[in-house]
Order: C-alpha cells, then structure tokens, then sequence
C-alpha cells in the first residue's frame, strides 16, 4: 500500500463505489486490503454487484455481518452509477446498523496522483461540454487534501491557470472530449481509482461517519457542492 494507516483497533470495511462506469468493490481488515475488484462492466454493475459482493466475501470466510463500516463514493459522476452505489450502501446500513463514511469522487482521483509539492487539479468531465474541478494540495503527511470548493464549468469557462498545470482527468463515457484529452496529464502513482483510493480517502481524510438520513448523492447540476458540505 502507498499510504501507511496508523492502526487502531480491528476492523473489517466494505468499500463500494459505481460511479466511474465500473464497478469497486474492496474487503479492508485492520487497514490492510483483503480482496479488491475493479471491473470495466460499465452499465452491467446493478446486475452483478451482489454477486461479485457475496464472491469476495466467500473467498475470505466472511459474512456481510462480519463487516463493521461501509465506505462509498457518492458523486459527482455517473447518475445512475451513484443512485446504484448509494441505494445498496443505505439498505445495507438500515439492516446491519452500520456506520457509513462517504468520500467524494474527485478526492477519490486525487489519491491517484504521485506526491508532488506543487497545488494540481483534478477533473471529471461526465459530459461533452461540462467538468467538474477542484484544486488539491499534498499536506505534510504526504496526501492530497482538497483546497477550494467543486466547481463544475463549462470548458470554454474553464480558469486559464486550470488550463494551463497538469491535471488529472477522468472523462466519463464514450464519447471523450478532444479539447480536454490535449491537455497535459499529471503523473499518477496509482493506475486507476478502485475501492483501495476510496478507503484511503476516507481514512486519511478523516471523514466522519454519517447517519443515513444524511447519506445523499452529490450528482445534479444545481446541487453541486462545497468542501465544507461533503464532510
């Protein structure tokens, strides 16, 4: 693993997260990866998601009950992937009496990146003419924490000082944007945005638990979200 979790106690945590046009899924015990899945299945992940679930839990001798956390990603990015992802993750903290932490999807890339001392950006472009942005800066301990609020901007309204640093970009769907395919990419450490960057989000961010009542999607136009509201 890439970022080192002081360990505190046991503890066994489901990670789960459809929003990228893929599906996550991570078995995390005493802050150590146990089994992870990350699959290009793009819209099957309503059909398999229980099964691959119930597949990782018995090749590791668990039960859903054995799991004390749900960890999930709850937008911006694909709507129907994050009405999937949200809708599993309530129903099973209704039955279980869990606790949920949720992280969001550009913090989620940002743990994708290599430590660096400059402030970068990180993108989401879920449709041709629309990205959703932020900036984020490595802290001293040696992760990204996110420095201004979601943005999302049409690409001719894009800052030029966006524009114009590496970034890195995550274009959702067929269809991909030529404009933003030409810009410069930053340098990743990790390949791709699994259920593993999810729990270190999570984790080394500090995210408190929520009740479910508070358990919403970050995913329409006109409810985008702050930093301070996603905690």
């Amino acid at each position: 693993p890439r970022f080192s979790i002081r360990k505190v106690d046991e503890l066994k945590s489901l990670v789960l997260d459809t929003l990228f046009e893929n599906l996550s899924l991570g078995l995390i015990e005493d802050h150590e990866p146990r089994a992870l899945l990350y699959t290009q299945c793009r819209r099957r992940n309503a059909k398999i998601l229980l099964t691959q679930l119930q597949e990782l839990l018995k090749n590791l001798n668990w039960d859903l009950d054995d799991v004390d956390e749900l960890i999930v990603n709850r937008g911006p990015g694909s709507y129907t992937g994050v009405r999937i992802a949200l809708s599993v993750v309530r129903t099973t903290a209704q039955v279980l009496k869990l606790p949920i932490r949720c992280v969001n999807s550009l913090e989620v890339l940002a743990f994708q990146v290599a430590p660096q001392m400059e402030p970068f950006p990180v993108m989401l472009n879920c449709t041709r003419q629309e990205v959703f942005w932020t900036w984020f800066q490595f802290n001293e301990s040696g992760f990204p924490e996110m420095t201004s609020d979601i943005e999302l901007s049409e690409l001719e309204d894009l800052p030029d000082a966006v524009l114009k640093n590496p970034v890195h970009l995550l274009q959702l769907g067929q269809r991909r944007d030529s404009e933003l395919a030409e810009l410069e990419k930053i340098q990743l450490q990790y390949p791709v945005p699994d259920a593993w960057m999810i729990y270190q989000a999570a984790h080394l961010g500090q995210v408190k638990e929520l009740p479910i009542e508070q358990i919403q999607p970050l995913y329409l136009k006109k409810d985008v979200q702050t930093k301070s509201s996603i905690r």
